[in-house]
């Protein structure tokens, strides 16, 4: 995935914001809710997955990768 370390920070700055914005609804509610039963240790450890998230998010949606 190209900017994957864009999309680390952005996951790390904002959070469940991040995935919202991006319009994957489903990991943005479990982000918050990790968020929640972790005291916050999650937004250290999900922004590592964020690419992937994103990238199959979009998949699913019908896009194709261009290279």
């Amino acid at each position: 995935v190209k900017g994957h370390s864009v999309c680390f920070l952005w996951a790390l700055l904002f959070g469940p914001l991040y995935f919202v914005f991006v319009g994957s609804w489903k990991h943005a509610l479990i982000s918050f809710i990790a968020f929640g039963f972790t005291a916050g240790v999650s937004c250290l450890i999900y922004p590592f997955f964020a690419a992937g998230i994103v990238q199959n998010s979009y998949f699913d949606r019908g896009w194709i990768q261009v290279d």
